[in-house]
């Protein structure tokens, strides 16, 4: 026998034996569907009056309002605008804001093609920007190529940007596209939250291992309160295994909340039983809230990945290193781009390494007195600003003004150095340069034993002493590690500046072997040229060495080799003239040779260091 109940034109069967209590329970789950459906019918009819209320074109733009572009995007995009463009102008803001933008939507549409529904970018001011997936990827590989979408368009919008900038001479556009070059580089860094953890961690999380380690080296190296967070966030993800969300409950093909559920429910009749059948089951619950791993990508997928990370890489790297030998052949031409950037960056804060970069684009330009300004407000602000005193050192030997304060300021620089053979030598060199031989003896101590032999050789030969500093030149080539060209260069100048012409060519030949090689070694070579009376190759080698060389390097060297390629220029003028027979061309040659003698001149901080002794007994 069975007893019937009839809810909501619906039919409940239940077990001959129904008790009392299974009525009473019947009636209240009536009483509930009751209360629920004029629930809905009250709020329908709300709903209805306020779109009514509503007009066309409001209904209309609600979405879009509403959307995560304009509550999300415009406001970060628009902050961090704001932001940027006070610490490197407007131009510059928006350039960097282009390169992140760019990267960005490499992700996003990486995403909206693998069905991941991206959300709008979110930018962080000064930290970067993010994409938000509502649906992530199951399986590691489109993690993985989401994750190199974004370097991968970012670095080709670099290009086109470096691209421009050289096109229309923009140098804005040109240090733009660099930055883009180098940022896309550092996103794929092995190491979690960059983009490159996520690649590498589809092939093998132990390559994760390497980047986190380097990625925690250089947070304790630079004391960078950025990158320790990197860090701790590439140590608690590395252990933390990537999951992929659990099933959802989809009804014609798109995900309902809860309330439409409901609605969608009592208006078309679903019985009680129905309901308590899709709410009471254990097994579906579990399964929603649960998330199960990664599916892992393939031999043939991680193969893929590994191949196209490492391409992306090289090419990035390449770009980068072209891109800064370019700017840096043309570095005054930047100068000024670098003296708005410090300034308004300084507008925030006053710091004495920002102070030290600025004056140092001042002496590009040859303004000194900003220059020297900059220095002294930078060293009272930091007294152990090794960089301070080797400028201050430099900038007054570029004017000669070779007094004592020179020598101190350029100990003091040797003292404060963490790289102390460099930085000694370098002292030690000035102090030869500006002929405080005593100073430059005591700042040896410091020295190895190839470097200081060097420099006595450079004292002994300044001295008039020749034959004494072959014996340290040779010393010092023989000290020093087959991988460093200086002490073969310096004696290469030796051999030069005393008319031993065929063992200056044969230290050079040496030199040439290196597959880095300085433009100072073509210089040298069109001084050989000169002696040889290969007038129009030593020309060819002057400008290349003018073309080619690395202004930032060292600015006070780069004002000797500048001099000494006009100077050699002039002689090879001056040869040419006396050869020709034609008076006319002997003239013009004349007229060149005395133009490039006056442009040698001018330059600050002419010297005879790539000047060899004895070059007017050649012509």
């Amino acid at each position: 026998m069975t007893q019937g109940s009839d809810l909501d034109k619906g039919s409940t069967t239940f077990g001959a034996g129904s008790s009392a209590e299974s009525q009473a329970a019947v009636q209240k789950l009536q009483d509930i569907v009751e209360q629920a459906q004029s629930s809905s019918n009250m709020t329908t009819a709300g709903e209805s009056q306020l779109a009514a209320n509503e007009s066309p074109l409001a209904e209309r733009w609600k979405p879009v309002l509403q959307s995560s572009w304009v509550r999300k995007f415009l406001p970060t995009l628009s902050l961090s605008l704001v932001l940027y463009s006070v610490m490197f102008g407007w131009w510059g803001g928006l350039v960097i804001m282009t390169l992140i933008t760019i990267h960005e939507m490499g992700h996003w549409i990486w995403m909206r093609a693998n069905n991941c529904d991206p959300q709008a970018p979110v930018y962080v001011p000064l930290l970067g920007a993010f994409v938000l997936m509502r649906q992530p990827p199951e399986d590691e590989a489109t993690a993985a190529w989401v994750s190199l979408a974004g370097p991968l368009v970012g670095g080709t919008g670099a290009g086109i940007m470096y691209l421009a900038g050289i096109l229309l001479h923009d140098p804005m556009l040109t240090l733009g596209g660099a930055v883009g070059f180098l940022l896309n580089l550092t996103q794929l860094l092995p190491a979690r939250p960059f983009d490159g953890g996520n690649v590498v961690a589809a092939i093998s999380k132990y390559i994760l291992i390497p980047g986190m380690l380097a990625l925690i080296a250089m947070a304790i190296s630079s004391r960078s309160p950025l990158l320790f967070l990197f860090s701790i966030i590439s140590i608690i993800s590395y252990f933390n295994k990537p999951t992929r969300p659990g099933p959802k409950l989809v009804h014609s093909g798109k995900a309902k909340t809860i309330l439409e559920l409901e609605r969608e429910l009592l208006n078309s009749n679903k019985t009680l039983a129905t309901l308590s059948a899709a709410n009471a089951q254990p097994a579906n619950r579990q399964a929603t809230s649960s998330q199960s791993k990664l599916i892992p990508a393939t031999v043939g997928q991680r193969w893929a990945i590994g191949v196209s990370y490492v391409a992306l890489m090289a090419g990035l790297a390449g770009l980068m290193t072209s891109s800064i030998w370019e700017i840096g052949s043309h570095l005054r031409s930047y100068a000024s781009v670098g003296v708005t950037c410090l300034t308004n960056m300084m507008r925030l804060r006053e710091e004495s390494g920002l102070l030290v970069q600025r004056s140092y684009l001042y002496a590009l330009q040859n303004n000194f007195p900003a220059a020297q300004s900059d220095i002294e407000r930078a060293l009272r602000i930091n007294q152990n600003d090794r960089d301070g005193y080797l400028c201050r050192a430099t900038y007054k030997l570029l004017q000669k003004q070779n007094d004592q304060s020179v020598a101190i300021d350029l100990i003091k620089s040797s003292q404060l150095s963490k790289n102390e053979s460099l930085e000694a030598w370098n002292a030690s060199f000035a102090l030869v340069l500006c002929g405080d031989y005593d100073l430059a003896l005591q700042s040896m101590n410091r020295l190895s034993p190839a470097a200081a032999a060097g420099i006595r050789a450079l004292i002994l030969q300044n001295n008039g002493h020749p034959e004494e500093a072959a014996a340290y030149y040779n010393e010092s080539v023989s000290k020093s590690k087959p991988m460093y060209w200086g002490p073969r260069l310096r004696r290469a100048f030796y051999y030069l500046s005393t008319n031993q012409i065929g063992k200056a060519k044969d230290d050079l030949a040496v030199l040439n072997q290196r597959p880095l090689r300085p433009p100072v070694i073509g210089l040298l070579g069109g001084w050989c040229d000169l002696k040889d009376g290969n007038l129009s190759q030593a020309i060819k080698q002057a400008d290349n060495a003018l073309t080619n060389r690395i202004e930032d390097l060292d600015l006070l060297h780069s004002a000797y080799m500048n001099a000494a390629c006009h100077r050699l220029k002039a002689e090879a003028y001056a040869r040419q003239a006396l050869c020709e027979t034609n008076p006319s061309l002997a003239d013009n040659f004349k007229r060149m040779s005395a133009a490039e003698r006056e442009r040698s001149d001018k330059i600050p901080g002419f010297g005879a260091i790539y000047i060899p002794s004895r070059v007017e007994s050649w012509k």
